[in-house]
């Protein structure tokens, strides 16, 4: 009878055992879900307050594209072996290290010169078109990125002045900082916090850099000592007035892990902001002319080795080296001229690399570095399309003249259907269109984007001196500016409102007029598919081209138009082109030339709808 007792008894022990354990168990998986809910609550608090944090940031201005030679995979920067001397000394420099920079011999006899670096916090890289500025740029830049250096870049480039631009520098740089450190990204949030919403919007550049960018380098940057800021072809910005003065005078109020270099082509603007008495502290300015010719001589050499060795030229030393000596000391000379000879893209098949090559080495040649490149830009074009008949030459320059007076880059496939309205007066629309693709496609060693195919390129130059060139030309490749405004802005009137795609009402053909353009789904494929580059275009810019064009009585011939378009309902179309393509209205009616606006309300007190 006892061994039941003694049963029990052990069962109920192991019972009461059990529910010890299995009460631990609970309490456990109760403290883990707890823990697992805390844990999400954390997860999910980190998140809001990252999105808070963008949303903060998100008005302040920005571009996007600012950093894009960085990452591009065109190869900008220098071939390795190349500028070697100079990039280490500005990688010391950068890094806090004593650095000097061995400079031309000055004197008779010459003397060694050199430029000390020492207690340098801005420095001026300067030089003409093509001497290798923003190559070295890209490397110094490249270099502090692999080493995970904080740094921010900002290039400049005058096909992108609508995006790259003054009003967007100091904020753009804030921001790259702020998005490589949490620290950083919460001291530009409580920045953003301290100041007025018109005040975040200021397209001011020195209040931007007195708001954002000091504060955030004085205050944020606790730790860290090297921040590289690098600001290159300053010069191509539209407004560099607005630019000159706050980069000059940054120095002294900058941290002491902090150094930013700046390049440019010379200009009085910028040589008026710098060299005054007594010298700017902490300012020093290094001219590309002033490194040893030698280094830069063979440096060349070294590039036209690398670009002509093998097929399809093969070059022997001999022509190598004269080409490097035709090059003097341009880069950019060297570039195009190398591009010109071996790239097979340029549609022109009849003339081999080794022709070419003779025709560049056979050219007069003169002193002057820039005169040198123009040059060459008119003996590829000639070669090019030198041999055209005059309507298309004509049509040619007029295509060249609207990428140089563009407002932002143009597609080929858009820029022949924004242009369709002046070629509708030939006699065969189509054909010219084709001969002037296949004219375009004859300038791949001076332009990206000339293949019809390739429509994820835009038309832009290889190099900024060829719309320069364009410009100050006395050939027959002029292109007369004034003009070109005229024509852009008769074309974006016809693409809106009598072109193929024109303006119509819910152009997009949305479901719903209730739903913001943010919660549309597939806007963008809409917009492409719809509206197209083109008409784009055009709604944006015709009153930028119409201002610019403002000469003469050609602003009287285009009230009508302009009647037309703001007037009735077409307007309210118009609207919503720039409310789906996140534009702004009020800037574009504000720069329609007063007399057109006046003679184009009136009598029109209201749309008519």
């Amino acid at each position: 009878m006892m061994k039941p007792l003694v049963f029990f008894k052990s069962f109920e022990q192991d019972a009461g055992a059990i529910t010890d354990i299995l009460t631990s168990l609970t309490t456990k998986l109760q403290g883990a879900a707890v823990a697992s809910i805390f844990g999400h609550i954390h997860t999910i608090g980190a998140g809001v307050d990252k999105l808070v944090k963008n949303e903060t940031l998100s008005a302040l201005p920005c571009a996007v594209d600012a950093a894009a030679a960085l990452h591009d995979g065109n190869g900008h920067g220098c071939l390795p072996g190349t500028r070697t001397a100079v990039l280490e000394a500005l990688q010391m420099w950068a890094t806090g290290a004593s650095a000097t920079i061995t400079l031309n011999p000055v004197g008779n006899p010459p003397i060694d010169h050199h430029l000390d670096l020492a207690g340098t916090k801005v420095l001026w890289l300067q030089g003409v078109a093509g001497s290798g500025k923003s190559s070295i740029a890209t490397s110094v830049a490249k270099f502090f990125e692999h080493a995970h250096v904080l740094m921010a870049f900002y290039k400049f480039e005058t096909a992108k002045h609508d995006k790259l631009k003054p009003s967007n520098l100091f904020t753009t740089i804030a921001l790259q900082l702020a998005a490589q450190d949490a620290s950083l990204k919460t001291k530009l949030v409580e920045l953003v916090n301290l100041v007025t919403p018109l005040e975040r919007e200021s397209q001011d550049p020195s209040e931007q850099l007195k708001l954002f960018l000091l504060p955030l380098l004085e205050q944020g940057l606790r730790g860290y000592k090297q921040v590289v800021i690098i600001v290159d072809a300053l010069d191509e910005s539209k407004g560099i007035g607005k630019l000159v003065k706050p980069l000059a005078g940054i120095a002294e109020q900058l941290p002491p892990a902090v150094c930013i270099l700046v390049t440019t082509r010379p200009g009085s603007d910028i040589q008026e902001a710098l060299a005054v008495s007594p010298p700017l502290p902490h300012v020093a300015q290094l001219f590309m002319h002033e490194l040893p010719e030698s280094s830069t001589k063979d440096d060349i050499y070294q590039y036209i080795k690398h670009k002509l060795t093998g097929p399809p030229l093969n070059g022997t030393p001999q022509q190598l080296s004269d080409l490097a000596e035709k090059a003097e000391l341009s880069f950019q000379w060297a570039s195009t001229a190398c591009l010109y000879i071996v790239d097979k893209r340029d549609g022109k098949r009849t003339v081999g690399p080794l022709r070419r090559l003779k025709h560049i080495l056979s050219t007069s040649g003169v002193n002057d570095s820039q005169l040198k490149l123009d040059e060459l830009y008119c003996t590829v074009l000639n070669i090019q399309v030198g041999d055209c008949k005059p309507e298309e030459l004509g049509v040619l320059n007029l295509l060249l003249g609207v990428l140089v007076a563009a407002r932002r880059p143009l597609y080929l496939t858009a820029l022949l259907e924004l242009l369709n309205g002046q070629f509708a007066h030939s006699d065969d629309p189509e054909l010219v269109k084709e001969d002037v693709a296949m004219s375009i496609g004859c300038l791949s060693s001076l332009m990206t984007g000339t293949q019809a195919v390739n429509a994820s390129t835009p038309l832009l130059p290889l190099h900024a001196s060829f719309f320069d060139f364009l410009q100050t030309t006395t050939s027959q490749y002029h292109v007369d500016l004034v003009h070109t405004h005229q024509v852009l802005t008769e074309s974006c009137f016809n693409a809106m409102l009598h072109g193929s795609r024109q303006l119509k009402f819910n152009i997009c053909n949305l479901s719903s007029s209730f739903l913001p353009n943010k919660a549309v789904p597939g806007l963008s494929t809409l917009i492409q598919n719809n509206i197209g580059d083109a008409l784009c275009y055009a709604c944006h810019f015709w009153s930028s081209h119409l201002n610019a064009a403002d000469t003469g009585d050609f602003a009287d011939t285009m009230v009508d138009a302009v009647r037309d378009l703001l007037s009735s309902v077409k307007f309210l179309y118009w609207l919503e082109v720039i409310s789906l393509t996140s534009a702004s209205a009020l800037q574009s009616l504000s720069l329609i030339p007063a007399k057109v606006s006046e003679a184009a309300w009136t009598g029109q007190p209201e749309v008519r709808v």
